[in-house]
């Protein structure tokens, strides 16, 4: 399975393609404190979230063991849970990235994920590229040249 970070959630919820990562996925788990940082009332996908909690998205609690003064307490609690349970974490953090690189646990971007939906046929080109598109449009920060890449990556398949 896959633990995801909060970014990844309220992304891909604002964009209305939260089901993407049940499909691709079936199941995904977040911690306690991840559950609470997608979750804040008023805020779109809200409603669609609620609904996935218990049903494909699983809360594990877990006990971070130390502090950051970089991380925030939700993203130890990623990183542990993944170490722990032996899983890769999705993520849009680069901080949480060089953080698990560290502790030698797998990660993986949005927007490798979202090149996987397309070559899984879950996704047709013309469909990933309006979704990175409506990504980045509800607020998920991507580089310049990692969009035209991406974009490349999607077109080339």
């Amino acid at each position: 399975m896959v633990v995801v970070d909060s970014s990844v959630i309220i992304h891909f919820a604002r964009s209305g393609k939260l089901e993407l990562l049940e499909k691709y996925f079936k199941k995904i788990k977040i911690t306690p404190e991840i559950g609470k940082e997608i979750l804040q009332e008023g805020k779109a996908g809200e409603e669609q979230i609620k609904k996935s909690i218990g049903k494909w998205i699983v809360v594990k609690k877990i006990e971070i063991k130390r502090k950051s003064d970089i991380l925030s307490n939700a993203d130890m609690e990623l990183i542990a849970l993944a170490g722990k349970e032996k899983d890769f974490i999705l993520t849009n953090d680069n901080e949480i990235v060089s953080f698990a690189s560290a502790a030698k646990i797998e990660t993986m971007w949005a927007t490798t994920f979202l090149v996987g939906c397309i070559k899984k046929n879950i996704l047709t080109k013309q469909q990933g590229k309006k979704i990175l598109y409506d990504l980045i449009k509800s607020g998920m920060y991507l580089r310049t040249d990692t969009y035209a890449e991406i974009t490349r990556q999607i077109e080339s398949l």
